[in-house]
């Protein structure tokens, strides 16, 4: 079930306990309500009881190569998909997972993770499996998107600013805050060190990572509730949209913006990455009836094909990352 209900602007709250599916309400009263849901949103999962943490399952290592398929699912666990045969087998459950969201994978193969549910970014090694906390605290607030930028300094939106962290020792800095900024989810880091965020108050804004400068990039149109966003190239940024049930393809330098698919196995598309030249990766919590899923969409025609579909524990699909191809020694 999609528990993101209460950043997103273009939801009924009335199934806010159970986290239920979206509805549409005016779009007159989109800022208003998009204040309005995400305190509600923050207000809940800093004072309501998080899940019992389990202890973590014993999974075996997973040794990860160029190109895998890793993802959350917010059923405490970050799971692995083998392209080849279409099975996903879990890299980490349990332990310091809570609510796992966002995902990136650092040049050395660290899986990085914000936690919505311990609140928390969270460095999983997958050789061992191993779970643990890097960053928390009253200003990392509730994590949901993360990237990793080109000097190893996670990025995260937590819908109130983006945060780098460095990965060392876990130390927390405002990157920018503020400005257009309403409920910033989703950031991704262009190799020219530009920050892109999706933000669900219907936003796609630039970041200059050095001083912080906002510029809004792309609204209205096609975009309603902006929560994950994906780089291509200098010229070719994508975002999911829950609310309107698609995925738009941008151009940073102007604001243009296309559908690339829509509607039919997208309930609510959340997580998004790129995935060699001519594809995409979504997950969808609430595809498949309610099973959660991968997608994968070819961005010639916009095709949908299930990767993966949600089973037995893991039922939550959320956010995607692709394992890059420049490892460390």
């Amino acid at each position: 079930m999609n528990d993101f209900i209460g950043v997103n602007p273009s939801v009924s709250l009335q199934r806010a306990s159970n986290f239920g599916h979206l509805s549409l309400i005016p779009p007159l009263n989109l800022v208003a309500s998009t204040v309005l849901c995400v305190g509600i949103l923050l207000t809940t999962l800093s004072t309501e009881a998080s899940p019992p943490r389990r202890q973590a399952d014993r999974v075996s290592a997973q040794v990860l190569q160029p190109g895998d398929i890793v993802f959350t699912d917010s059923e405490a666990a970050v799971l692995k998909l083998d392209t080849l045969t279409g099975q996903t087998a879990p890299i980490a459950a349990g332990g310091a997972l809570v609510r796992p969201c966002g995902i990136a994978v650092g040049a050395d193969h660290t899986i990085y993770v914000a936690d919505t549910g311990c609140m928390a970014i969270i460095a999983i090694d997958p050789d061992s499996a191993q779970s643990t906390v890097l960053a928390s605290g009253e200003q990392l607030a509730v994590p949901f998107g993360i990237a990793i930028n080109v000097d190893g300094e996670i990025l995260v939106a937590n819908a109130r600013a983006i945060l780098g962290i460095n990965p060392a020792d876990g130390r927390v800095r405002t990157v920018s805050a503020g400005g257009v900024l309403k409920a910033p989810l989703g950031v991704a880091t262009a190799p020219s060190g530009e920050l892109y965020v999706a933000d669900a108050g219907g936003l796609v804004v630039r970041i200059d990572s050095t001083s912080g400068e906002q510029t809004i990039v792309s609204t209205g149109g096609n975009i309603i509730t902006p929560v994950a966003i994906a780089i291509a190239d200098q010229k070719t940024i994508y975002i999911s949209d829950a609310s309107a049930r698609r995925i738009i393809q941008i151009d940073p330098r102007n604001g243009a913006q296309t559908v690339v698919s829509g509607e039919g196995a997208l309930a609510s598309p959340f997580g998004l990455a790129v995935w060699g030249k001519h594809d995409l990766l979504v997950g969808d919590p609430d595809a498949f009836d309610l099973a959660g899923g991968i997608i994968h969409i070819d961005l010639h025609s916009g095709e949908q094909t299930p990767m993966a579909i949600g089973s037995g524990n893991f039922v939550n699909y959320r956010c995607v990352a692709v394992v890059p191809d420049n490892p460390q020694p």
